[in-house]
């Protein structure tokens, strides 16, 4: 009797379970799983910088649907906003290749994450060359002072004044002693060598101290600059000059008694220094000892600024690239002048583009964004279209060129873009925003804006790169002048 209930039990479960199993089945039919899908990415580090020629791994963390974080830097879409400053590969691994700064974007689909990368330039060290002492050669009585100015020469080319950190001596003490700062003061007649020293090199120049037979007289005294023009309020610094009967010169200006003739123009202090105060002229003089010496100061208003123009127009580029907007500013004297470095730039709420302080505007959504130079009250604005076209292939012109050694060749990339939903094509100029490279550096070198300087004899391939996209030419160096030009495809 037990063994017939337990069977009977038995059968009833399973039954109640087949009932339940049916019942799942069917749920199972009519409610699919809900598909996970991404809603944010994070990309890190959120700003990074690296030198020219470095390299940095951005991450891609994509926070999905059901609550989980994933890593999918390896199937993101990634880009960089300005190539010319560093490109990106497909793991998100940038790459510097000029000073600037470049907006790192992974997208998944419509969604996008960002972070900012800042390129520095590679810096080199200049050396000192030579230092060189002026006056070469002055003359001064006993007791007056004679200012010698040390410069410094660098390997750059370019050149600096030493004279605050230079060290300064006299190889005669007892006929003129000079200062830390380059001052030289007649101590006795005779004659003297004033030498500036900048580590291990050094500069000099001849002082020759004279005692007049009766004290030296004021003959003349000059004022400088003469004649000179300021705009409103602004200043600038006159000096006195005084040439006495022995022949000597002497800087007055802290000495001289300082006049402006009209003090609602300009002022001038006890040390000659003038301040503009409204449009106008007035003369600056200097009086020393009964003499009196004077220059004109005209006094204008600034030119004012009429109107801003954008060049280029209402320009269309493709999502992830950039174009440079220029400001030319028209003034009421008829000057035109670049002014993107001066001006305001600005771009409308909500729209898919960004612009830099120097006016460089990048898209990094389809649509259009209004870009709005300002200068005071005087601005100008222009319309940036960003379509979602592809970057399909890249032309490097000119084809297979020939140049002699030692001679430089511009080249322009194009790059040509397709709008996947309309398959229309649009071109833009990407020169300065792809990745240069000279397959044969030892024939010739290229720049990050496509200048190539040919250096000996051979063939070597050009190529611009952005993302995966590589466009090329041959270039030819040979040991004339003589160039010449065939027609090559350019992949």
């Amino acid at each position: 009797m037990k063994l017939k209930t337990s069977v009977g039990a038995f059968a009833k479960a399973l039954i109640a379970l087949s009932l339940v199993l049916s019942s799942a089945a069917g749920c199972g039919d009519s409610d699919a799983t809900p598909t996970v899908t991404v809603l944010s990415i994070s990309v890190s580090p959120a700003t990074a910088s690296i030198a020219v020629g470095a390299t940095q791994a951005f991450k891609a963390t994509g926070t999905f649907s059901d609550a989980t974080t994933k890593d999918i830097s390896a199937s993101a879409i990634w880009s960089s906003s300005v190539l010319g400053t560093a490109t990106v590969s497909a793991t998100g691994l940038a790459t510097g290749v000029a000073a600037g700064t470049s907006v790192i974007t992974a997208a998944s689909g419509t969604v996008t994450g960002q972070a900012t990368v800042v390129v520095a330039a590679v810096t080199h060290p200049v050396t000192l060359t030579s230092v060189t002492v002026t006056p070469v050669t002055a003359l001064v009585r006993v007791g007056a002072t004679q200012p010698f100015v040390a410069t410094g020469k660098y390997d750059d080319g370019s050149m600096k004044d030493l004279s605050a950190t230079a060290v300064w001596t006299s190889s005669v003490q007892a006929t003129a002693t000079v200062s830390a700062s380059g001052l030289a003061t007649g101590v006795a007649t005779g004659v003297t060598v004033i030498t500036a020293t900048s580590g291990a090199l050094s500069g000099a120049a001849t002082l020759t101290v004279k005692l007049p037979v009766k004290p030296a007289v004021l003959v003349s005294l000059a004022v400088g600059p003469e004649d000179r023009s300021q705009v409103v309020g602004t200043t600038r610094q006159f000096a006195a000059e005084g040439t006495y009967d022995d022949g000597t010169k002497q800087d007055l200006t802290v000495a001289a008694t300082w006049l402006t003739s009209d003090p609602a123009t300009a002022t001038v202090s006890m040390t000659g220094l003038a301040t503009t105060l409204a449009k106008g002229t007035t003369v600056i003089s200097a009086t020393v000892g009964g003499i009196t010496a004077m220059t004109t100061l005209t006094v204008t208003e600034p030119a004012k600024l009429l109107s801003i123009a954008l060049t280029p127009a209402n320009p269309t580029i493709a999502k992830g690239t950039s174009v440079q907007l220029t400001a030319i500013g028209t003034y009421d004297d008829g000057v035109t002048v670049d002014v993107s470095s001066m001006v305001d730039w600005t771009v409308s709420f909500a729209t898919p583009v960004t612009v830099s302080a120097a006016g460089l505007v990048t898209g990094f959504a389809s649509g259009a964004g209004t870009i709005t130079a300002t200068s005071g009250t005087v601005s100008a604005s222009t319309t940036v279209t960003v379509t979602v076209a592809v970057l399909t292939s890249i032309a490097v012109s000119p084809d297979m060129k020939t140049i002699a050694s030692g001679t430089p060749q511009q080249f322009p990339a194009i790059g040509t873009f397709v709008d996947p939903a309309t398959s229309a094509t649009t071109t833009q100029d990407l020169t300065k925003m792809v990745t240069w490279a000279s397959q044969t550096a030892a024939t010739a070198t290229i720049t990050a804006g496509g200048l190539a300087t040919a250096t000996a004899v051979g063939t070597t391939v050009v190529t611009a790169t952005s993302g995966t996209v590589i466009g090329m030419t041959t270039l030819r160096v040979n040991s004339g002048g003589v160039t010449n030009k065939v027609t090559l495809t350019v992949n």
